[in-house]
């Protein structure tokens, strides 16, 4: 009978703890969640010449004793990739740009043979088409005077998230540059203006910052 009594009342306790940890993480928001608010909508760019011609006027701005000037990923995307770099597969089409979180994104429909076919990309290749829209997302950073890199964290082809062991090998395909220094395994290198010092990706945005004198 107590032992009865006893079991009784465990699960009295285990109910209670279960309700009051169900009100805690249901109805009570935490720190991080607060502060965060609802999730941002991701926004997608068209990278386009005219884009490119914004990038390049407010990265201008910075020689003029402006500290930062944020742009948007088109913006950001247009100026890097289209004006001051060839990195991307020349056959790349219908090329966009967004920021995720902390991480700036570039897809676009590109032939599979450009980046290695099946030579690179092994059995992967079989589930592709010989044309598919690959996605790169990734940070970016400064390593010296006019270099930078895009590390690329993840890559998508369509849907399907390519696994993170391959990625080196098809930046390498991407980014044929010979010596790579102190560019990361899986980094695409990026030339920038001498006066960009910082870049943080976040809240939408890409800002540069001055490089101090």
């Amino acid at each position: 009978m107590f032992g009865c009594v006893r079991k009784l009342g465990c699960l009295v306790v285990l109910a209670i703890g279960v309700a009051v940890a169900y009100y805690w993480y249901a109805r009570v928001p935490d720190d991080e969640s607060a502060a965060a608010g609802a999730p941002r909508a991701i926004v997608w760019e068209r990278l386009t010449p005219a884009l490119g011609v914004q990038g390049r006027s407010a990265v201008e701005s910075l020689a003029g004793g402006q500290a930062y000037t944020a742009l948007s990923a088109g913006q950001v995307a247009s100026y890097i990739f289209l004006e001051m770099s060839n990195s991307l597969p020349e056959t790349a089409q219908d090329l966009e740009a967004a920021v995720i979180g902390d991480r700036l994104a570039v897809r676009g429909l590109v032939s599979l043979a450009d980046i290695g076919g099946s030579k690179v990309l092994g059995p992967l290749a079989q589930m592709l088409s010989d044309r598919d829209t690959l996605m790169l997302s990734g940070t970016m950073s400064v390593l010296a005077t006019g270099e930078g890199q895009f590390v690329v964290k993840e890559l998508r082809f369509g849907q399907m998230r390519a696994p993170s062991g391959i990625i080196p090998r098809i930046v390498r395909q991407i980014d044929k540059t010979e010596d790579r220094g102190p560019l990361a395994p899986g980094a695409i290198s990026l030339p920038l203006p001498p006066g960009v010092g910082d870049v943080r990706v976040g809240g939408g945005m890409v800002t540069l910052y001055k490089r101090p004198q």
